[in-house]
């Protein structure tokens, strides 16, 4: 049986402020964390008392992660998010706006720069992770009898949350570097945001916005992802024989379920959406007004997203 796409999620990772830290330490601390959060926060939303140890759970989640194709997605994500930690840890929005040298400046135009673009880097990973795990649940659903609107919550609110991390970090880049150079994102390059005129601290300013408009976003884009782990995890585990068939598509009997906690699933899974989807709405409506809608190449997800986007 074909193993599920691994475990990724969207907030940025911990920073590591602290260069005594060595990077296998900082990779060892990024991954527990993954874990952690789908256990006590994701898989806290079900609401029935899960039928395999959390232990087991835990190895099963990494052997899929670390065995067959998964594992190069996941070291490069890992990769990238280690890097991450290191850099977010040097730009530490609390520090000091006292006045620095002109190596000091340039050095932080420097962070900022490669921050954005391994937050970029980032993205594509997950939005990649996400459109594989789509397409899984759509092959699951294809060959199990669970209810319409398991898939129609699965797949709006992939779509909602990837519109969400890619509308946003576009829009916030963009302005970022527009308050930075005065000129468009599309147009800048490293040399010419190293040599910025604006004083430190109207680029720390620009940073710290920067920073606190995509955190309010990413965390209403984690509440998706935990509801909707939660609900795929649900189907998932409680339908398995034992934690070997965990993780493998295969054919789910809705009669081996319990439907009162779909439904209560479904219920905190579409909430969470609408709570993103209205934010988008508010805060980036031109950013919505050119993302393309329909995934074309999943047609049965694009009738599904059709209804679902005439009733919100």
């Amino acid at each position: 049986m074909r193993s599920l796409p691994g475990t990724a999620g969207v907030a940025l990772p911990a920073a590591f402020p602290d260069i005594r830290v060595t990077r296998d330490k900082v990779k060892a601390a990024l991954e527990r964390n993954k874990y952690k959060q789908i256990m006590d926060i994701r898989l806290a939303h079900i609401p029935k008392r899960l039928p395999f140890a959390k232990a087991g759970i835990i190895d099963r989640l990494r052997q899929n992660d670390w065995e067959g194709p998964n594992r190069p997605k996941t070291e490069a994500l890992l990769e990238l998010e280690t890097d991450l930690a290191f850099l977010t840890g040097s730009l530490d929005p609390k520090e000091p706006r006292g006045k620095s040298s002109g190596s000091a400046k340039v050095r932080r135009l420097e962070r900022i720069w490669d921050e954005l673009v391994l937050t970029a880097d980032r993205l594509k990973l997950i939005v990649a992770h996400r459109d594989g795990r789509l397409s899984h649940n759509l092959t699951l659903f294809l060959q199990s009898d669970l209810p319409g609107g398991y898939m129609a919550a699965i797949g709006a609110s992939t779509h909602w949350e990837i519109a969400g991390v890619v509308i946003s970090f576009n829009a916030e880049a963009q302005r970022l570097v527009h308050d930075v150079l005065g000129i468009p994102l599309e147009e800048a390059t490293r040399p010419a945001f190293l040599e910025a005129v604006p004083s430190s601290s109207a680029i720390h300013r620009a940073y710290r916005t920067y920073h606190t408009r995509c955190a309010r976003l990413t965390a209403l884009a984690d509440a998706v992802l935990g509801w909707r782990d939660a609900l795929e995890y649900y189907v998932d585990l409680f339908s398995a024989r034992d934690l070997a068939e965990f993780r493998t598509v295969r054919a789910i009997r809705v009669s081996s379920l319990d439907r009162a906690a779909i439904e209560e699933l479904v219920e905190g899974l579409q909430k969470a959406t609408s709570a993103l989807r209205h934010l988008l709405v508010r805060e980036y409506p031109g950013g919505l007004s050119s993302y393309p809608w329909l995934p074309s190449d999943h047609p049965l997800l694009s009738d599904l997203l059709k209804m679902e986007l005439a009733t919100a």
